[in-house]
């Protein structure tokens, strides 16, 4: 009886002992609020985006993914600051992950282990290029889009679209459900979208008209592209006409080894994936996946 009452409490320490093993190394965060301006200029094909976001630590954390929308691939004029003053230090790298552009912050010295941290930023870039506009076929407006997607919950989301007072709009902007549009004493129109408790991807879009064609420009020459791919379909045939008439011919003279294999090269593409961050200054020149369309999609943020 003596062993077994022994051995009871032997056994309860060892799950007490578990159990606050687990407790003090189990940490979390969330975004307690994520702030987007996104500035959409006069014809320039450009669009300034400011964030100011706010993560909560419960635990260790050296390391912030912030997800970027796929068009700020070719992201410029970008620059992140610690707005919280708490003796934190931060390096900021713009890297590819799976192919979706990501801000990645460096925090000196790391959260905690045990309590809370607060910890605010600033991120502010600049898009330009024909990824920044979508035309819509059905309506032959303009739309421009931004994008939304943590590994955790966003608390509290606020994207506004601002634009530029001196755009000759046809008809006021066009929100998507749950867009409220306001027109200030400025004579500027904004879109403003509000989320609680985020979970899933999130992709705000805006649709307007002008009364002129300023932002064709923006957008992707869908006929050069058709040229293109003309041009590659004629050329291919051409090329395979030759090599089979080059192959009888070869073969009516007796036949030769066997050729070279291949390279393995499969055109100019770099792999990246969860595990293999690549870092750079620059997101490169190509854009990372259609500018306005609501078929975006992008990588998801993240924190360790």
């Amino acid at each position: 009886m003596r062993i077994f009452v022994l051995l009871s409490a032997f056994l309860i320490a060892l799950l007490l002992l578990a159990a606050m093993t687990n407790s003090s190394t189990a940490k979390s965060y969330s975004l307690q609020s994520l702030s987007s301006e996104i500035y959409i200029r006069n014809g320039d094909c450009s669009l300034k985006i400011v964030e100011y976001f706010q993560y909560e630590f419960n635990g260790t954390f050296s390391r912030i993914g912030r997800a970027l929308p796929p068009l700020a691939s070719n992201a410029y004029d970008r620059s992140v600051t610690l707005v919280s003053d708490n003796g934190y230090n931060i390096r900021s790298e713009y890297q590819k992950i799976s192919e979706s552009p990501y801000v990645v912050l460096y925090l000196e010295p790391s959260t905690p282990e045990n309590g809370i941290t607060v910890l605010s930023f600033k991120l502010s870039y600049t898009i330009s290029g024909s990824n920044s506009f979508f035309q819509t076929e059905s309506q032959k407006a303009y739309q421009v889009s931004y994008y939304y997607k943590d590994n955790y919950k966003i608390l509290n989301l606020n994207s506004t679209f601002i634009f530029d007072s001196t755009i000759d709009f046809s008809n006021p902007p066009t929100p998507d459900s749950n867009g409220i549009l306001t027109l200030n004493s400025n004579q500027q129109y904004s879109i403003f979208y509000q989320k609680s408790n985020l979970i899933s991807q999130y992709t705000p879009s805006v649709t307007f008209r002008t009364n002129s064609n300023q932002y064709d420009k923006c957008l992707i020459d869908q006929s050069a592209i058709n040229a293109a791919i003309i041009l590659s379909v004629i050329g291919g045939t051409f090329l395979l006409t030759g090599l089979i008439l080059f192959c009888v011919l070869r073969n009516r003279k007796g036949g030769g080894g066997g050729g070279n294999g291949g390279d393995g090269s499969g055109g100019n593409y770099s792999s990246f994936n969860d595990t293999n961050y690549t870092t750079s200054n620059d997101f490169g020149g190509g854009g990372g996946g259609g500018g306005g369309g609501s078929s975006s999609h992008g990588g998801s943020g993240f924190a360790d």
